[in-house]
């Protein structure tokens, strides 16, 4: 067996049944759907050299705490929606690319995801976003986040994060919602933030430096009330709408070309001090 077709084993009665499932060294691809619904599967072995996993294979394996994927798979598109007792997921050592569209929403047990050095890129919108149980995830350096919005989004037990030198990008809404959020570092330069990017972070206190960013997108920072520093936009020269609206920046270094100042882009701040 080489290949498994598209909903080959889908939910039917009789697939609700299905325990586990061994799957053969041949095998090279799995189908979209193959094995979606298959609401009693325990355990499951992905093979080395298996090479493509479809969209929503796994997608609604409720019962599934634990899934690998081989190194052989280089571009990983499907996703593990709703599996609610999936708790690790692993991405083995020659997986170079995650493009897959809110990967992990609502698998509410989910606490570990790790990811191998050598990942290259993570292209999906809101991957590893609604992991409600999901404290901390480690990239790897060299990683590229392209066009992935609302990366972390509602990772409400996220507490820290650092992005590698790789990643200069902060895309819309990547930690969006994520409340317990309390630290972003970086090992680079960071010189765009996306629309909302921390949008009601309301626990963060320690974000990267920002004096190389040239463009931030409105609400950037809106009700990120613990943030009480001193924030340096000397590289900004237009600071958007509610950018910084109901956080508790005390003081500001705004750009020498400053061209302008959005609506309400300090509301309800603690500013003292601009300079």
């Amino acid at each position: 067996v080489t290949a498994i077709a598209d909903k080959a084993f889908r939910n039917t009665s009789s697939n609700g049944e299905i325990t586990s499932i061994t799957l053969p060294d041949s095998l090279k691809e799995i189908g979209d759907f193959a094995f979606f619904s298959c609401l009693k599967l325990e355990d499951i072995n992905l093979p080395d050299g298996l090479t493509k996993i479809g969209y929503q294979a796994f997608q609604n394996c409720y019962s599934l705490t634990e899934i690998t994927i081989p190194g052989s798979v280089k571009k990983f598109g499907g996703n593990f929606q709703n599996m609610d007792k999936l708790e690790t997921i692993t991405f083995e050592e020659g997986v170079q690319e995650i493009s897959c569209n809110s990967m992990v929403s609502n698998c509410s047990s989910l606490e570990t995801i790790d990811l191998p050095e050598s990942l290259k890129y993570i292209t999906g919108p809101a991957a590893f976003a609604s992991a409600e149980k999901l404290k901390n995830i480690s990239l790897p350096d060299g990683v590229e986040i392209k066009k992935a919005s609302g990366l972390f989004s509602d990772d409400i037990s996220l507490t820290s994060i650092t992005l590698p030198d790789s990643v200069a990008s902060i895309p819309q809404s990547a930690f969006s919602g994520c409340s317990a959020l309390e630290e972003v570092t970086t090992k680079g330069r960071i010189t765009e933030i996306g629309q909302q990017a921390f949008y009601e972070d309301t626990a963060l206190a320690q974000i990267p430096d920002l004096s190389s960013v040239s463009s931030m997108g409105s609400m950037a920072f809106y009700n990120c009330t613990s943030l009480n520093a001193e924030v340096d936009l000397s590289s900004l020269q237009n600071v958007p709408y509610q950018a910084f609206a109901y956080s508790s920046i005390p003081s500001v270094i705004l750009c020498d070309s400053l061209g302008t100042i959005g609506a309400w882009a300090f509301l309800g701040t603690d500013l003292s001090s601009v300079t």
